[in-house]
């Protein structure tokens, strides 16, 4: 789950504007922001130091939602499936009843490239929402910042 300052609050919008939030159907969500590392070493000539050098590749910043099974839920996220522009996710938590300055905020374009439903006896229905970076979203990479 997204980690807040004292699990005062944690509020998860789709979409531009406003958002449609879905923060009351998520179960689990993990969004990191990571980078591969890119590995620069060069080898020189007549015995020479090697000349290494590692530096923060792509981003990797994918990862899943975990939903219950709701009608709302899906249509809000079904949308996103294949996107290429994607759509804006918002993440935000902090300890204060609402967004404030100061509190955690992750955000980023991102398409679904995959559902799967978890249907297990005696249990609510899940649905896991693979999310990968938009190849034609008009914004900036996915960033961690504050309100």
């Amino acid at each position: 789950m997204v980690a807040t300052l004292s699990s005062q609050f944690v509020k998860t919008l789709v979409g531009t504007g406003t958002g449609t939030e879905v923060s009351g159907y998520l179960t689990t969500a993990n969004p990191v922001l990571r980078h591969d590392m890119s590995d620069q070493t060069t080898f020189t000539s007549g015995g020479n130091p090697v000349t290494e050098n590692q530096i923060q590749g792509a981003i990797q910043s994918e990862f899943t939602l975990e939903t219950v099974m709701d009608q709302t839920v899906i249509q809000a996220l079904e949308p996103q499936i294949g996107s290429r522009t994607g759509t804006l996710f918002r993440f935000y938590a902090g300890s204060n009843a609402l967004p404030t300055n100061g509190d955690e905020l992750f955000s980023g374009y991102y398409s679904i490239f995959g559902v799967t439903w978890n249907y297990n006896a005696g249990a609510d229905v899940r649905l896991v929402w693979m999310l990968k970076i938009a190849d034609g979203a008009t914004t900036a990479a996915p960033s961690i910042g504050t309100v």
